[in-house]
């Protein structure tokens, strides 16, 4: 289940502080802020989209116990967790596997034969 961000607990930001910051204020500390990265503008979010993930089912998935275990020992989130962890592996290996059933070579996958 994803967090509502209108509805999410509240972190360690100080609301009040940065709503009383004029813009100057965040710039500068923006700009002093090492994990930050570099500012946007109009031209970085012209051509921007909103990309909304795929929807999902519940499904029953039969774990390795110990598996299972550890990923709930992560904490709350261990379920996208799993999901995010086999759509990277889906899409490593998604072209290999389409060009198999198809009878050809995936683009970058070795083909058997040796170099010359």
């Amino acid at each position: 289940m994803r967090s509502d961000p209108l509805t999410a607990p509240p972190g360690r930001t100080d609301w009040k502080r940065l709503r009383r910051m004029t813009d100057a204020e965040v710039a500068r500390a923006v700009a002093s802020d090492p994990d930050a990265g570099p500012p946007t503008d109009a031209v970085f979010w012209a051509e921007a989209r909103l990309v909304e993930p795929p929807p999902q089912r519940r499904v029953s998935i039969r774990l390795d116990a110990d598996v299972l275990d550890w990923f709930k020992s992560l904490g709350g989130g261990w379920q996208s967790r799993v999901n995010t962890i086999l759509r990277g592996y889906m899409e490593r290996h998604r072209d290999a596997v389409e060009a198999a059933r198809a009878g050809r070579q995936a683009p970058g996958e070795p083909s058997g034969e040796p170099e010359r």
